[in-house]
């Protein structure tokens, strides 16, 4: 499942051609949208997920993987939080940007 907010920063021009067509999508309006019902999708993740998903607690970012989203923010966070010894974090990042070429 992807969802997208409509923030003129092209979307659905993106979903267009980095998703695969089977891929359930729902585009929000600057990422909130009362009036519209998220789609549900049962999604079986690895089981390696499942057998620890209750020794880790999630940190998670969506969104341009580019400075001005803040993801060199996250980033020194999640190494701070993980070099002064606390155990069972995950970090997981999603999403593009220019920061993946360089």
């Amino acid at each position: 499942m992807a969802i997208g907010t409509q923030d003129g920063t092209g979307t659905e021009y993106f979903f267009e051609r980095a998703l695969n067509e089977t891929v359930p999508r729902c585009v929000l309006f600057n990422g909130t949208d009362e009036g519209k019902t998220v789609p549900r999708v049962r999604k079986t993740l690895p089981v390696g997920w499942l057998n620890t998903a209750s020794q880790y607690k999630t940190v998670l970012f969506v969104g341009r993987i580019e400075a001005d989203k803040g993801i060199r923010i996250f980033i020194d966070a999640v190494l701070g939080v993980l070099s002064s010894g606390v155990n069972g974090v995950r970090a997981i990042i999603v999403g593009s940007g220019s920061l993946l070429m360089k």
